[in-house]
């Protein structure tokens, strides 16, 4: 199996657990009336489209070579990286 393929697999699976307990947590968080839950369920969400974005920036660095970017689309993943660092920033000093 290649890099970008454990990649994927990897990101699909977490992206798949978060999203299962994003839906148990709000539950929880809905019978219970807790704002714990509810803050740890949209943990649980960012956590989910932090790993969406990784896979949509390792699919198009697969991407083959062409005119336009002769050398391949390889460094979209440090943008794709950056993304998802300040995205996880952004919602981590939210909890400050």
């Amino acid at each position: 199996m290649t890099r970008e393929k454990k990649i994927i697999q990897t990101s699909l699976i977490g992206a798949v657990v978060n999203l299962v307990l994003v839906v148990l947590k709000a539950s929880i968080a809905l019978l219970s009336n807790s704002i714990d839950f509810i803050l740890d369920a949209i943990n649980n969400l960012s956590d989910t489209l932090s790993s969406l974005i990784t896979i949509i920036g390792t699919k198009h660095s697969l991407k083959a070579p062409d005119q336009k970017h002769p050398l391949g689309y390889g460094r979209i993943e440090y943008l794709t990286s950056l993304i998802v660092a300040a995205f996880v920033f952004c919602m981590r000093t939210e909890n400050l």
